[in-house]
């Protein structure tokens, strides 16, 4: 059975795979044939899901070392 800081750690490594396509997908030419209002909120996303990627490295980082504070 899978723990929850196993699927914690797949969960990392499908939204990081998420945001280098969103960061290659925003440097591409299809990227500059949307509106702003699209453009803006396709960042914001990316904001989202990168503040998003350090909580859960940090989530991952405190129950694979209980305990220890750093």
């Amino acid at each position: 059975m899978e723990s929850f800081v196993d699927r914690m750690i797949a969960e990392h490594r499908e939204l990081n795979e998420r945001i280098f396509k969103l960061k290659e997908f925003i440097k591409s030419e299809k990227f500059d044939t949307l509106n702003s209002e699209n453009q803006s909120l396709l960042y914001a996303q990316l904001h989202a899901m990168e503040t998003y990627c350090i909580i859960l490295t940090r989530r991952i980082k405190i129950n694979t070392n209980f305990g220890e504070q750093k």
